[in-house]
């Protein structure tokens, strides 16, 4: 089995030197995004049934956000503990 990321998404204030810092350490593929909701359209794009997807975030950047955007539309891929 593989392990390891192949995309990233950056969201918040430090999300450009965030995404820097993983472009160097390997992780070409990866995007900053403007908010949560922009984050959940770019899932809509590149998720497919199967994937495993991390959100990673604070309560106070709010990537609870991402999960309910995109839960809205794609209910069926999220499952949570």
């Amino acid at each position: 089995m593989e392990s390891g990321s192949r995309f990233g998404a950056k969201c918040g204030d430090a999300a450009t030197a965030i995404a820097d810092g993983a472009r160097h350490a390997g992780l070409q593929k990866t995007t900053v995004v403007n908010s949560t909701s922009e984050a959940a359209d770019l899932l809509r794009e590149i998720a497919a049934p199967g994937d495993l997807i991390l959100i990673k975030g604070s309560r106070a950047s709010r990537t609870e956000e991402v999960i309910e955007h995109f839960g809205l539309r794609y209910s069926s891929f999220v499952t949570s503990p």
